[in-house]
Formats: structure tokens, sequence, C-alpha cells
């Protein structure tokens, strides 16, 4: 039996490991975990307690223009 997709997952769409998304940025993971924890990025969190990283934060490599200023609004 397979498990049905989660409904946020489609809302969401892809998303990035900690470890994929330290590597377009040029960052180390406790970077990428920092950033996440401070909302620098968007960090969620799974039920089995993985942290993904949308891919929607990401073009070209590069955190989106203006992403962080949005991010920042949340504190």
């Amino acid at each position: 039996m397979t498990e049905e997709p989660s409904p946020g997952a489609e809302i969401v769409g892809a998303c990035h490991t900690v470890t994929s998304i330290a590597r377009p940025l040029d960052w180390a993971e406790a970077e990428v975990i920092s950033a996440g924890n401070d909302l620098r990025l968007l960090k969620l969190t799974s039920d089995d307690g993985v942290h993904p990283f949308p891919s929607l934060q990401l073009h070209d490599g590069k955190i989106v223009d203006g992403f962080q200023d949005i991010m920042s609004r949340g504190h």
C-alpha cells in the first residue's frame, strides 16, 4: 500500500534537502540550517523530522531577489 502524498506537498511543490540547497548557494550545511532558523530561508519540518527547503525560493542557484525581505517581515 502506498501512502497518499500530503496535500501540503502539492501546494509547496518541489523541495531541496539541506545538502542540495547548500550546494548552489555555496554555503555550509550549518549556515543553511541557521538561515532556516532565523527566517532568511523558508525551512519546513516534516512529520518525520526532515527539513525540506521549498525550491520556489531559489532561481538559477541564487535566493530569489526580495525573498529574504519577505521572510524578515515574519519576525
